[in-house]
């Protein structure tokens, strides 16, 4: 006796404590439970078939009232019983239908779990350039439209864009990464995180770099642009292969000398780093019929079109070092070496006598009104 009247205890502790965890989900399986019993009930005991009975019972939790003038006492009963639970399931449906559009109204729209993606575009973390940052990836100057992805530690969407998609969760971690479709992504910004990991006393630039770290980790072929607040940071991202470190200390005092030499400077560059008016800088491979040519050739055949060439990005061999700076030496005895981009903006006579001469892997920098589409760039190649 005592056995059973523990066991009893145990088990309707266990349903109390799964009733607290799952209350919705228990709630509703218990009155579509009620609802087929009674209607089963029903079935037997007025000699109806099973589908009309619980016909019967959903015409009553619908709203209108069934018959209830049958002479079982026991179809009465489950009827009253079916109200209850076919009440208690309507009620639970649509208060969960209106907390779902209530909290899809407080998040701002849509959060994804997860999105299928390629050669899309995902920034990691969010500061308060984000919005700026978004709108200039939609331009409608931007010729190639890529899907936006941002993932980041916030409850609510930051922005409220159709092509913009928003995934809670921490970009330092693997599982969140691939949730945003970093395995497949062309480009991943890293933003530094100095407004909500400043009130913690946390540093923001370590966290870019974990957030590097991990993304490197699964996609060594993702374009990675970082952004750092303290370009101290800078080194230790060189050493995980980052593509593009921007550096908010180093580019603003630059920028602040440069302006003060000669006035009017940032008013120039602002123009050409935003799309929304004016020209833009642009960069693409260089054509076929440039190949060969130098730079200034390709330059004036450019300027014909109102395009001006700024500068190529090329690649050269450098001698692979340690992290100290050291050269490494092969099996053999000799420096081993490898492939590294270099930039090269108004070429000098002392450095190429015979002006640089464009290579087929090279990409040029480009200022346009519009994006230059290639097979344009091709036809002004072709021209002599």
């Amino acid at each position: 006796m005592e056995l059973t009247r523990s066991g009893f205890k145990r088990a309707s502790k266990f349903l109390v404590n799964k009733i607290y965890r799952y209350p919705i989900w228990i709630t509703l399986s218990i009155s579509v439970f009620l609802i087929l019993l009674c209607s089963s009930i029903i079935a037997l005991e007025v000699d109806i078939s099973f589908f009309e009975a619980l016909t019967k019972v959903f015409i009553l939790f619908m709203g209108e009232l069934g018959d209830l003038e049958w002479d079982s006492s026991l179809a009465r009963l489950a009827m009253t019983v079916g109200l209850i639970a076919g009440v208690g399931f309507i009620a639970i449906v649509g208060a969960q239908i209106v907390t779902f559009y209530v909290d899809l109204s407080i998040k701002g729209g849509r959060i994804m779990k997860r999105v299928d993606y390629s050669n899309h575009i995902i920034i990691c973390g969010w500061n308060s350039q984000g919005r700026h940052i978004v709108a200039q990836l939609l331009s409608p100057d931007i010729a190639e439209k890529r899907p936006i992805v941002i993932l980041a530690n916030l409850e609510k969407r930051p922005v409220d864009e159709d092509r913009v998609d928003f995934i809670s969760g921490d970009p330092c971690r693997e599982e969140d990464l691939k949730r945003a479709g970093i395995l497949k992504a062309d480009t991943a910004i890293v933003l530094t995180e100095f407004d909500r990991l400043a009130e913690k006393g946390a540093n923001p630039d370590a966290q870019a770099l974990l957030i590097t770290l991990a993304i490197e980790s699964l996609n060594r072929n993702v374009y990675t642009c970082v952004q750092l607040k303290n370009s101290e940071f800078k080194k230790h991202l060189e050493r995980v292969h980052v593509d593009e470190t921007i550096c908010l200390d180093h580019m603003s005092g630059n920028l602040m000398v440069a302006s003060a030499l000669n006035h009017g400077l940032s008013n120039v560059l602002n123009e050409l780093l935003e799309f929304n008016s004016g020209s833009e800088f642009y960069k693409k491979k260089v054509p076929e019929g440039f190949v060969g040519r130098g730079f200034k050739d390709a330059a004036k055949t450019l300027l014909d079109e109102s395009i001006i060439l700024i500068g190529v990005e090329t690649k050269v061999l450098v001698p692979k070092q340690d992290e100290d700076g050291s050269e490494i030496i092969g099996g053999d005895g000799k420096p081993e070496f490898r492939m590294k981009e270099q930039w090269i903006t108004n070429p000098q006579k002392k450095d190429y006598p015979n002006d640089y001469i464009l290579k087929q892997d090279d990409s040029m920098y480009l200022i346009a009104v519009d994006e230059p589409p290639m097979d344009m760039l091709n036809k002004i190649a072709g021209k002599k």
